[in-house]
């Protein structure tokens, strides 16, 4: 790129309005499980997340598929599995759970992705959870 360009750009960026089309928004999303996390009375304390949803109807099921170690950022991810049976049911919706075993959690910070898949269809991740404090001191 010749200098002239350049300037040109950085006169056009420095010219630039924040404006509707330029301005950055969160608009939250409706979280799809609902969690509560299950503390287990061990020594020291493991931890389930206990999921649940709406479904829309009652023949929808949901089983973890996986629940991996965490990666080298702490990162742990967990796969589940929606199904529906084949029979006809009523159009009401319905709650279903999961457990996810978590294990023995020292403290500090967790994330967890939630990675949902239809049936056999491919896993999309559809929730992040960010558990804090929990757990047992760290060994020294």
């Amino acid at each position: 790129m010749r200098p002239l360009a350049i300037l040109a750009l950085l006169v056009a960026l420095a010219a630039a309005r924040p404006g509707p089309d330029t301005a950055l928004t969160l608009k939250p999303v409706d979280a799809l499980f609902r969690v509560r996390v299950v503390e287990w009375p061990t020594c020291p304390p493991s931890f389930d997340l206990e999921l649940a949803a709406g479904m829309p109807d009652p023949g929808w099921s949901l089983t973890v598929d996986r629940v991996a170690d965490p990666d080298e950022t702490g990162r742990r991810t967990v796969e589940i599995t929606a199904r529906r049976q084949d029979d006809p049911f009523p159009q009401v919706v319905t709650a279903r759970t999961a457990n996810v075993p978590l294990g023995i959690l020292r403290k500090g910070v967790h994330l967890i992705d939630l990675h949902l898949r239809q049936g056999a269809g491919k896993y999309e991740r559809v929730q992040a959870i960010v558990l804090k404090g929990a757990g047992a001191e760290a060994p020294r």
